[in-house]
């Protein structure tokens, strides 16, 4: 019960956060994190004969709630604050999932890094390249390098622009490489 609790108040904070503008997902532009890794993502899966993913806002404002949080109480992992996974945040951000994944790391300054380093990573690597996906979401914090990248099927996306902030890679210090 605890569980479920936690879950309604979960979408029901987001849902507010949402409708206040508290939390607005970045349009992605040409030359954006989200447009560059989306175009090494499929460039990956095509080699492996996978279709390609589209960009997804659902998925982007459970990225972006994630990496705020980690950013917020200085952690990095999987596993909220609050207790929440990559999947009850997805679905807190309103997308009806089958399957899941989320990559995330710190410290990449640039796209091409962080997708450098996922790829080298065999878990990271499987999530960008399953099959099985459709949908992904992207974040990056834009004063401490977290990444968050998530992934999905099953529901269909709002189909509203995503929409990232433009983000100077020189502008920011780069800590420690850090991948999980």
């Amino acid at each position: 019960m605890q569980y479920i609790r936690a879950l309604v108040g979960t979408a029901l904070l987001t849902a507010a956060l949402l409708l206040t503008g508290t939390i607005t997902p970045h349009t992605a532009n040409a030359s954006s994190p989200a447009t560059e890794i989306l175009t090494i993502v499929n460039r990956e899966r095509e080699a492996v004969g996978a279709g390609p993913l589209t960009l997804c806002d659902e998925l982007t404002v459970a990225a972006q709630r994630h990496a705020e949080d980690m950013v917020a109480n200085n952690f990095l992992g999987h596993t909220g604050s609050d207790g929440s996974r990559s999947w009850d945040r997805i679905r807190a951000a309103g997308y009806d999932w089958n399957s899941t994944s989320e990559n995330i790391a710190w410290g990449y300054a640039t796209a091409s890094s962080v997708m450098q380093g996922w790829m080298n990573s065999d878990g990271h690597r499987v999530n960008i390249v399953n099959p099985e996906f459709e949908h992904m979401g992207l974040y990056l914090h834009p004063t401490n390098n977290h990444w968050v990248q998530t992934f999905a099927v099953g529901d269909t996306c709002s189909n509203q622009p995503v929409r990232f902030p433009d983000m100077n890679a020189d502008d920011r210090v780069t800590p420690a490489d850090a991948v999980f």
